[in-house]
């Protein structure tokens, strides 16, 4: 089974809008592979048996995959609700039991395995992306403790050069810095 595989850029269904997407595969189930094609085809789309093939177990999939990672998301927050000691680690693991046997219902090792692919890539991602907002963070904080130091080297320069006297100058830096 190919559906393991993003939807290709070239993939004229698979560029559709969802919603589009969702009447074509609603009409699929109706009809058959030929009728489906025929239909399309009346409509300015042209393709074969074999792509429409293709697309539909890919859809199928991914449409699976949503339902099984919006029931896990779902099973989380009941977890939160009625277990709040347990853990975001505990958490996660119940998630990801709850996603298996989600995913084991689609019938075939293939299907399986591209749910829990998935579903860890997205793990993955989420905590990529906690990261880069630690990090970013942090490089707000440096910038701003840069500007005030700049802002507090600037302040002491105008001290330094102004014709205030030694203890004046040594008094005014003193409050600049913090020293008091």
């Amino acid at each position: 089974m190919s559906a393991q595989r993003k939807t290709r850029g070239d993939s004229v269904l698979g560029t559709l809008p969802e919603e589009r997407q969702l009447e074509i595969a609603a009409h699929a189930r109706a009809h058959t592979l030929g009728q489906t094609v025929a239909w399309l085809r009346a409509d300015g789309i042209k393709l074969g048996q074999t792509s429409l093939s293709e697309w539909l177990s890919a859809f199928v999939l991914r449409s699976q995959f949503r339902v099984a990672e919006q029931d896990s998301l779902n099973f989380i927050e009941l977890l939160r609700k009625r277990r709040p000691q347990l853990s975001e680690m505990e958490l996660q693991g119940w998630a990801n039991e709850f996603f298996q046997v989600q995913a084991v219902k689609s019938g075939d090792a293939e299907t399986y395995l591209a749910f829990a692919s998935a579903r860890h890539r997205a793990q993955m991602d989420a905590a990529n992306l906690k990261l880069k907002e630690q990090q970013v963070g942090l490089d707000a904080r440096r910038v701003a403790l840069l500007e005030k130091k700049a802002a507090q080297a600037d302040e002491a320069r105008q001290v330094v050069e102004s014709k205030a006297t030694p203890e004046e100058k040594q008094l005014k830096l003193r409050q600049i810095f913090g020293m008091r």
